[in-house]
């Protein structure tokens, strides 16, 4: 299964279900299949923790951008 079509990032549901059927008809198991599906949360909130200090540097550097219509 491809761990990068299931992050949360990607949003793609359609590929992340096919991958899903496939790695069952390769023989994966449901605890397989949920532990790579853990993982791609883990790297959501990886991300969020990495990535939030970031934006509030920059805001703080150069306030927040003009909204856009």
């Amino acid at each position: 299964m491809s761990a990068l079509t299931a992050a949360g990032t990607n949003l793609n549901p359609n590929g992340t279900h096919r991958y899903i059927q496939a790695a069952l008809s390769s023989g994966a198991t449901l605890e397989e299949i949920m532990e790579v599906l853990k993982l791609c949360i883990v790297q959501g909130v990886q991300a969020c923790s990495l990535g939030m200090p970031i934006l509030a540097e920059a805001i703080a550097a150069g306030g927040a951008p003009e909204a856009r219509p």
